[in-house]
C-alpha cells in the first residue's frame, strides 16, 4: 500500500481524461543548493514500471481511485536514466 499523485508535467499535477501509459518513479536529482540541501533519492521501482513500462490505466472525469498492481521483482534503472516512454507519471 502506498500513496501517489498524478503528475501531468514536471510542474503540473493531474492528467487528461483517457487511457495513459503509466511510468512510476522514485528517483529525484535533489538540490544541493537548497537551504538545507535536499539529497538525491535513488530509484527503487523496477524498470518494468518506468523505463520499460507497459502499464496502462484510464483516467475519468472527477475523482477516482486507481489501483496500480506493483511488485518489486525486476531490474532497477541505473541513476540518471531517463524513461524510454510514458506520458503520465505517478510520483510515489
Amino acid at each position: 500500500q502506498g500513496n501517489y499523485r498524478l503528475q501531468y508535467t514536471r510542474d503540473t499535477e493531474g492528467a487528461e481524461i483517457g487511457e495513459h501509459l503509466i511510468s512510476i518513479r522514485t528517483e529525484t536529482s535533489g538540490n544541493p543548493d537548497a537551504e538545507p540541501p535536499i539529497p538525491a533519492t535513488p530509484e527503487r521501482v523496477p524498470m518494468k514500471f518506468n523505463a520499460q513500462t507497459e502499464l496502462r490505466k484510464s483516467v475519468e472525469k472527477g475523482a477516482q481511485t486507481i489501483d496500480l498492481p506493483l511488485d518489486s521483482e525486476g531490474d532497477i534503472a541505473p541513476p540518471g536514466r531517463e524513461g524510454e516512454h510514458g506520458d503520465t507519471h505517478y510520483a510515489c
